[in-house]
């Protein structure tokens, strides 16, 4: 599946760094052109290693709680995390295993994001980079399940 969700990532890619940079800008009140850089630099890494290190995890969870499945708990984190596997793109149901795939990432997205923006902005406070870094996460993941529900509307499910 990770090869249906890599290009949605990349086109997403552009203007997430926008959205996240004018915000991060806005929040810490810092120029709009200090944060770019940072911000390109924290995106690239969290799509480029963290998503394929997501989908891992996602698949290692699935391979793991696979046998315990009678537990209604494990069955709705199996179909929240796991959906890893799924390699057909004719599947009706893609959209909405990718937006279940976004909570992980999102996690993910935030955690790598503040250990690289709190090395960029050294002289501002680190509870407020980790405050912004939930914040423009919240505004660049509703952008891109924005783009989710067009496509599953698109699609007509």
């Amino acid at each position: 599946m990770i090869m249906m969700e890599y290009p949605i990532l990349i086109l997403a890619l552009l203007p997430v760094i926008i959205i996240e940079s004018i915000s991060i800008s806005n929040i810490l009140n810092i120029e709009h052109s200090k944060t770019i850089k940072p911000i390109i630099v924290a995106n690239l890494v969290s799509t480029l290693l963290g998503y394929p290190l997501t989908w891992g995890l996602r698949f290692l969870f699935l391979l793991l709680l696979e046998s315990k499945l009678h537990s209604k708990l494990v069955f709705i984190l199996l179909i929240s995390f796991g959906p890893a596997w799924i390699g057909s793109s004719k599947d009706k149901f893609l959209p909405v295993y990718i937006m279940l795939a976004m909570i992980p990432a999102f996690l993910f997205s935030v955690f790598i994001e503040y250990f690289i923006l709190k090395r960029f902005f050294k002289n501002i406070n680190k509870d407020k980079i980790l405050k912004s870094t939930w914040i423009i996460n919240i505004y660049s993941y509703g952008f891109i399940i924005f783009g989710l529900l067009i496509w599953f509307i698109y699609k007509k499910i």
